[in-house]
């Protein structure tokens, strides 16, 4: 869609969902509760086997804004996702995924903080729990703000911003362009299987393209932890690999500054979630690295001076 006519919603809520009867109501319900009106709700069934397309065939009778769509197979998450933009009239884009809600004031806030020509996307914190009341939260910033392309990036190393989509608002030109359906990593992965990779691919590209990023302080969105999402599941560690992978790929060719520092952080998070050492020649290989000498001994001493720096910062919380 290259265009989108007068009379078109300013926001598309995109909601991709299969097998979620347990919480399509409360997320399409915490949708409608905003006060900023002006957007369509776009749900496409991944042909679910539960009762989650009655469910939704019940919602789009209660509110001409709910659109619905049901594929004739389950094609797998991301191509769901893909599905969604292509429904989408609105100008901008909020994936809501089904078993996450979104906070008071969250559509109003974000398309506010992203309207701007040079603003790739906004992004806020998020509460992540079983419950809004039972949750921590993260991405949290010390103040809304305009960020540049570097300090968006190292704030996604540092863990100061979302990788999920679901807490980004932007254009849907770009989501459409920028997710990438086939990541030519080093290492093959099943991208397509659970998203992780293509998801902060959207980000990321999209951020690489603008001069800024918006940043809400205010946590907008909610992410449910739950022993049925992808994250939380994460088996034989493929969402981890995924993002390693997908993450190590972009840096590697569009901000090779950072690339370093990432595998690095990675590698160290690696041999710490395993308990067991990992060639840092053979990682480097699988994360865009040619695995020289030069190259191994460069990812040593950076892990040195981060572990000399996160010493050094204990020593100052605890001393």
């Amino acid at each position: 869609m290259s265009d989108f006519k007068e009379g078109c919603p300013k926001v598309s809520v995109l909601v991709p969902v299969y097998n979620r009867e347990k919480y399509i109501v409360e997320c399409i319900g915490s949708v409608l509760k905003q006060e900023f009106s002006d957007f369509e709700i776009v749900i496409v069934d991944n042909r679910s086997t539960d009762n989650t397309w009655a469910i939704c065939q019940d919602l789009s009778r209660t509110d001409k804004r709910i659109r619905i769509f049901q594929n004739d197979k389950n094609i797998g998450p991301v191509l769901n996702w893909m599905r969604c933009i292509e429904e989408a009239r609105g100008r901008y884009s909020k994936i809501v995924f089904s078993d996450d809600l979104l906070l008071d004031h969250c559509l109003e806030k974000m398309y506010s903080a992203c309207t701007d020509d040079d603003v790739a996307f906004v992004f806020s914190a998020a509460k992540i729990g079983s419950s809004t009341e039972l949750c921590t939260i993260s991405y949290q910033n010390s103040s809304d703000s305009l960020i540049t392309f570097d300090e968006y990036v190292a704030r996604l190393l540092d863990h100061l911003a979302p990788l999920s989509p679901g807490a980004i608002m932007l254009r849907t030109k770009d989501l459409k362009q920028n997710l990438m359906l086939d990541i030519p990593a080093s290492t093959p992965r099943q991208f397509l299987k659970n998203g992780a990779g293509p998801d902060i691919l959207i980000s990321l590209i999209t951020a690489s393209n603008y001069l800024y990023v918006s940043c809400i302080r205010e946590p907008l969105v909610f992410f449910r932890a739950h022993e049925d999402s992808f994250s939380i599941r994460d088996v034989n560690d493929e969402v981890t690999l995924g993002y390693v992978s997908a993450i190590s790929f972009f840096l590697k060719f569009h901000a090779p500054k950072y690339w370093l520092k990432y595998v690095t952080l990675s590698w160290i998070r690696q041999i710490i979630k395993r308990r067991s050492w990992g060639s840092p020649r053979k990682y480097l290989i699988q994360n865009e690295g040619c695995g020289s000498f030069v190259e191994v001994v460069q990812l040593l001493k950076h892990a040195v001076v981060l572990a000399f720096g996160k010493l050094l910062k204990s020593i100052k919380v605890f001393g």
